[in-house]
């Protein structure tokens, strides 16, 4: 986890709880998926965003969950599965042209080593980024992530297999909320 992270989050949570302006919604924008550098939009749109650079996977690695499998039904694993979909899903809203084959490429180049440069692919960076964000702030460990990857992968394969090249795109894209 990073301790910096999580403190600016609390703090921005706290600013807007004494913040007499009606409550808005504070998000994190990703500025450069190259070197991991994000915005901290707080609720308060008087205040300044926050920037900050994201540590590397292998810094941010955690205890985990100690289970050997895992369940994508299981709560628990919810942020670390959305950190992998919902990038996936961006990608296609912006680029309708994207396939599953493309998506079991960029999750390929992630399942065996997440922490390794992906290279020239950009939807493999701005999973491996999400990644980034979502350890920063929950304890998962490298076993974890190589799970949820290798989850989402097969799942990719059996929409693919079950609906043609826009499968899984379409499943997520009919059952994530965006």
């Amino acid at each position: 986890m990073d301790q910096e992270l999580t403190s600016l989050l609390n703090q921005e949570s706290r600013e807007s709880d004494t913040n007499d302006m009606p409550a808005g919604e504070s998000h994190v924008r990703f500025i450069d998926n190259r070197t991991g550098e994000i915005e901290l939009v707080g609720a308060d749109e008087r205040q300044p965003p926050r920037r900050h650079m994201l540590k590397p996977l292998n810094d941010l690695y955690g205890q985990g969950t100690g289970r050997e499998t895992l369940d994508p039904r299981d709560g628990l694993f919810l942020p670390l599965m959305m950190s992998i979909e919902e990038p996936i899903l961006e990608e296609f809203e912006k680029n309708p042209r994207l396939t599953d084959a493309k998506v079991a490429i960029a999750l390929d180049r992630l399942c065996n080593s997440p922490e390794n440069d992906p290279g020239p692919d950009e939807l493999a960076r701005r999973i491996q980024n999400r990644l980034r964000f979502c350890l920063s702030v929950n304890d998962y460990s490298r076993q974890d992530v190589r799970h949820a990857l290798r989850k989402i992968a097969k799942s990719v394969a059996r929409h693919t297999r079950e609906a043609g090249p826009f499968g899984y795109l379409r499943f997520i894209q009919e059952h994530l909320p965006h």
